[in-house]
């Protein structure tokens, strides 16, 4: 591929110990992640520094924030701004950007 055209199979996997899989494209001040999650894990509540976007392409899960638990399918899109704490249960195998 190109400098401007790559494909998410062409990039390097980080594979975690509980079989989530992800895939960076990185720039110079910001990265988009492909992650594959298989059904049944759990992420336990954490925030980050900066301000994130979730595409969900598929799967289903649920969702917890300090405003409570909701569950999320494809199709969906997360928002949390900067030291949101959020949670996640995915409840079937999920991808998203």
């Amino acid at each position: 591929m190109t400098e401007h055209l790559t494909s998410w199979s062409s990039l390097d996997q980080e594979k975690g110990a509980n079989g989530v899989v992800r895939r960076r494209l990185k720039g110079s001040g910001a990265e988009l992640l492909r992650v594959e999650i298989p059904g049944g894990v759990v992420a336990p509540s954490h925030p980050y520094a900066h301000e994130q976007f979730f595409e969900v392409l598929e799967g289903a899960g649920a969702l917890t924030t300090p405003a409570g638990t909701i569950a999320f399918e494809s199709d969906d899109v997360f928002h949390f701004p900067a030291g949101t704490d959020h949670a996640a249960t995915f409840v079937k195998d999920t991808v998203f950007l």
